[in-house]
């Protein structure tokens, strides 16, 4: 009866400690979990503070309107895209033509005029992009690219976020742009 109770005593002994083993390696495993996700939570909670925050975004991008490379590069892009919807240089020659097919120029005035129209075409992309690049530069610019920024950041933060009433909309997958 005593070999029969050291045995079962034995055995239950190797149970607790199966379940001992067991609670050790999940205690280590969690430990090591919770390691783990507590950096990255920071990072997201800083993130998200970061992101969401359309002051601090915009104070970021304020410097942006006054950086003459900033400015520089929008002055040519406007111009650009003012000159992909003019096309000054056939405008010249539609001009002198129509005027030459009236009878108002001779031939050779009229060919001489045409060699202008490239010289034109360079003279007004010029005017145009000096005058771009005066606006860009100003005080009424740069309160236009804040202004532009905060809402343009809102809308984005209702968007990510779901908040929704915004312009930009975010639905199975599709953003729309209202």
């Amino acid at each position: 009866q005593q070999a029969a109770a050291a045995g079962s005593g034995r055995s239950a002994a190797v149970g607790r400690g199966a379940r001992q083993r067991w609670r050790t390696i999940v205690a280590t495993l969690l430990i090591v979990v919770a390691c783990v996700l507590a950096p990255l939570s920071v990072v997201a909670i800083w993130t998200r503070n970061q992101v969401t925050n359309t002051d601090r975004y915009v104070a970021t991008v304020t410097p942006l309107a006054s950086d003459p490379a900033i400015q520089n590069a929008i002055a040519d892009q406007i111009t650009a895209q003012v000159f992909t919807y003019i096309d000054v240089q056939g405008l010249t020659t539609q001009a002198v033509q129509a005027v030459a097919s009236r009878g108002g120029l001779s031939p050779e005035v009229a060919t001489q005029l045409q060699a202008f129209a490239v010289p034109i075409a360079n003279g007004v992309q010029s005017f145009t992009r000096s005058q771009v690049g005066k606006v860009v530069a100003s005080d009424a610019f740069a309160d236009a690219w804040v202004q532009a920024n905060r809402v343009a950041h809102a809308e984005l933060v209702k968007a990510l976020t779901g908040e929704g009433g915004g312009t930009v909309t975010v639905e199975n997958d599709t953003v729309t742009v209202n």
